[in-house]
């Protein structure tokens, strides 16, 4: 088991995203985003917006790409959590501004699906992240869960090189 880092979150308002170098980290890139494909289950129609937080981990749809090949880090300097029907987002951030984080994410490249009915079927790399309990932070807006935040090169290093993804 990897020992996380605790991370000290404060409210605040959305910030820039990192720029690591893409020779050092293996992440998606910036751009438009398109999500992990949806469990079947869930789907009403051939269109699927895509998943972004994964919190099944159990899941036949997910445990294909838990494996180590499918794994990235997603860089953020902030995040939000939804407040509820009509109440906006709260933003959170570091209380260190120097700090790295990331996200532990999956991956899929060269998925065929349709997203938008307008564009027809495209083939798009996808990607998700992996959520946890929340801090007491983020507990209070958002109880249920929040994103799985790597803060140092051991846990990068373990996610990449194939921890199991319940031991983060």
């Amino acid at each position: 088991m990897v020992e996380r880092g605790h991370l000290d979150l404060s409210i605040c308002q959305p910030c820039a995203l990192l720029q690591v170098p893409r020779s050092s980290f293996h992440y998606m890139p910036q751009g438009e985003t398109h999500h992990m494909p949806s469990p079947p289950s869930v789907l009403k129609t051939a269109r699927d917006p895509g998943v972004t937080n994964v919190r099944n981990l159990a899941s036949p749809h997910w445990r294909r790409w838990l494996e180590q090949g499918h794994r990235c880090l997603v860089p953020v300097a902030s995040f939000s959590e939804p407040r509820g029907n009509g109440k906006g987002v709260q933003w959170f951030a570091p209380t260190d501004r120097d700090a790295t984080m990331f996200f532990a994410g999956i991956e899929t490249r060269g998925w065929t699906s349709l997203r938008k009915v307008k564009d027809g079927e495209t083939t798009d790399d996808l990607y998700a992240f992996l959520t946890c309990p929340p801090s007491a932070e983020v507990a209070s807006i958002h109880p249920k869960a929040m994103p799985v935040i790597l803060t140092r090169p051991e846990e990068w290093t373990a996610w990449l090189g194939g921890i199991c993804a319940e031991e983060l």
